[in-house]
């Protein structure tokens, strides 16, 4: 639902690696200017409500920390653990394994967001959502460099 299986955590790497391969070609094509990278990942759920009473339930309620919560509120949730599972596999194990790349990372200063994004339509120019859309689980990536 929102945590990567062990048996795709390799594809995911592969699938996100480019992120911050593209933040280490701009970061070396300007090595010698102090530059702030931010990336904002949008976690997104479909407008399906969780099974109640099910373990999924009861582990978004713990992380609630509410006894009870509507149905977008609960999506809200997942959106957001989608979202915190991806800046995890970013920070933890693109970036570190790319680390090296750069040329002079001193002069890197990183801020990584994750939102949930809840029921929210994850693109204005898809007009044909219903609510157990599978393009609605999904996370979306933006990233800025902007130097000191």
């Amino acid at each position: 639902k929102f945590v990567i299986p062990n048996e795709s955590y390799n594809e995911a790497i592969t699938i996100f690696s480019p992120i911050i391969d593209s933040v280490v070609k701009f970061g070396n094509l300007y090595d010698s200017i102090p530059n702030t990278v931010t990336v904002v990942v949008n976690g997104y759920a479909d407008g399906t409500g969780i099974g109640q009473g099910s373990a999924l339930e009861k582990m978004l309620l713990g992380y609630l920390n509410t006894s009870s919560a509507p149905k977008e509120e609960l999506n809200r949730a997942i959106s957001e653990l989608r979202a915190k599972q991806i800046t995890m596999l970013l920070t933890e194990k693109v970036l570190l394994t790319k680390w090296k790349v750069f040329k002079n990372p001193q002069n890197i200063s990183w801020n990584f967001f994750g939102y949930g994004q809840g029921e929210t339509h994850p693109t204005k120019s898809i007009t044909d959502y219903i609510a157990n859309d599978p393009r609605r689980r999904i996370v979306l990536i933006y990233w800025i460099v902007l130097p000191d």
